[in-house]
């Protein structure tokens, strides 16, 4: 029986796994890069450190695509969301298994499951050393600029610069738009639409917010007045709420960091992926910098509670306390700044108006300030900030338990192309090991 040749596209995390699994299968895999060395991408993920997977129960619940979670039928009858499904057959239980027999040593902290060496790299040099006791023909620096399929034979032909190559099965790992000096540029989804596929707008996520900060009153000192950016560089444990024209999108505690062109840390990129959805089912024109980042003209608002372990009176009554035992003597600045970073309370004590406040009038105020402040939310951070993309291609194209395209046999799909997300934590790098081992075992076994 003649071998199976399978052609992987993309050597980041799902393309790695991809190649692995269809090897094991026993077909001949090539594996090409456009950048000069495999695995660019996984090795800044987890800050280095490669946050392999999340034992969270509610993984499946937490990813999907751009919309509304798409629902499809399986085998079963049961209706299912594709993620969701792929997850139950190779799941964080089968990845911490595969890549223990690799000879990565895993650990658990709460739910995220780390290497046990706290290096990306040693991920990525057992996913290599597999390559090569598998014989993975590997060639970097090789962009592939088209790819067509044999109405006669079914074969695909994959073009570079210099050379074709042609395989029984293709599969496309290539990437999407974020942290493109890693190589994910984007160019897999002109690939995709060359087979006829339905690319969903890409947008940045898992990124910065960018937010008009609270307008500074008059009388402020003239050195705040100077710049908007007040804040820049603190840290705050906040509780954040995003909405749009008044309807909640997401909830998200967490660190929060302000920054010159708004709100950064965990929290806000746990709710740059909702902005960016919203952006997809809520026409409005965007636009684009210089940096990259996109603007757009909606009425989305962030809410902070700066104080989330307590409830406002309490946070009244404390500082009651504290102008009562001072005699009214204390800065707003120095009271604000009992509760938050000295230069949250600075932009506070400067964007608020004092006019008439004193006694439980100040308190109430104070209060009210640190348990809700509220920004415009006017943007999202360009790709070059971006940990992933919302959009791709399109799932209802895909077979929803081998990836497969619905278009043209022997094309696959895996990662970061499909149009499947996940917040930060683990959920992404699990899709891509988890789409890429099912990319590769059907394109390897397929008939």
């Amino acid at each position: 029986m003649k071998q199976r040749t399978v052609l992987v596209i993309g050597a980041g995390a799902s393309g790695l796994v991809a190649a692995i699994t269809a090897a094991r299968q026993g077909a001949a895999v090539t594996l090409l890069d456009r950048m000069k060395k495999p695995g660019r991408k996984l090795l800044i993920t987890g800050n280095g450190k490669c946050n392999l997977s999340n034992l969270d129960p509610e993984l499946s619940a937490r990813c999907g695509s751009s919309g509304p979670i798409e629902i499809v039928s399986i085998p079963s009858g049961k209706p299912a969301s594709p993620a969701g499904e792929l997850f139950r057959s190779f799941g964080p239980k089968e990845t911490i298994s595969f890549f223990e027999e690799l000879g990565v040593a895993v650990r658990a902290q709460e739910l995220l499951v780390y290497p046990r060496s706290g290096q990306a790299q040693s991920v990525l040099n057992a996913l290599t050393a597999e390559l090569d006791r598998l014989h993975v023909k590997a060639r970097y620096n090789t962009e592939v600029t088209a790819l067509t399929r044999s109405a006669e034979s079914g074969q695909w032909t994959a073009k570079t610069e210099g050379w074709s190559y042609q395989a029984d099965c293709v599969i496309l790992c290539c990437g999407s738009k974020a942290a493109p000096q890693t190589g994910s540029d984007g160019s897999g989804y002109a690939l995709a639409a060359m087979a006829g596929h339905t690319i969903v707008p890409v947008l940045p996520a898992l990124t910065g917010l960018i937010c008009e900060l609270p307008p500074l009153t008059a009388g402020a000192e003239s050195e705040e007045t100077l710049s908007l950016s007040l804040a820049a560089g603190a840290r705050s444990k906040a509780k954040l709420s995003l909405s749009l024209d008044g309807h909640l999108l997401a909830e998200e505690s967490g660190e929060l960091q302000w920054t010159d062109y708004g709100v950064s840390g965990i929290a806000a990129f746990q709710l740059s992926r909702f902005a960016a959805k919203a952006l997809l089912q809520h026409p409005t024109v965007l636009t684009k910098d210089k940096k990259g980042a996109v603007h757009f003209q909606l009425p989305m608002t962030l809410s902070i509670d700066l104080v989330p372990d307590q409830a406002e009176t309490e946070v009244r009554a404390a500082l009651q306390r504290m102008i009562d035992h001072s005699g009214g003597t204390l800065p707003r600045k120095q009271l604000l700044g009992s509760y938050v970073h000295e230069r949250v309370a600075a932009l506070l004590a400067s964007s608020l108006s004092f006019e008439g406040a004193g006694g439980p009038d100040l308190a109430s105020l104070l209060a009210a300030n640190l348990k809700k402040v509220v920004l415009n939310v006017s943007g999202l951070r360009g790709f070059d900030q971006a940990q992933i993309c919302i959009g791709g291609v399109r799932l209802a194209e895909l077979d929803p338990l081998r990836l497969e395209s619905r278009l043209a046999p022997g094309l696959f799909f895996a990662g970061e192309m499909i149009d499947v997300d996940g917040p930060c934590g683990g959920y992404n790098l699990q899709w891509a090991w988890t789409s890429g081992h099912t990319a590769g075992l059907a394109a390897a076994s397929r008939i």
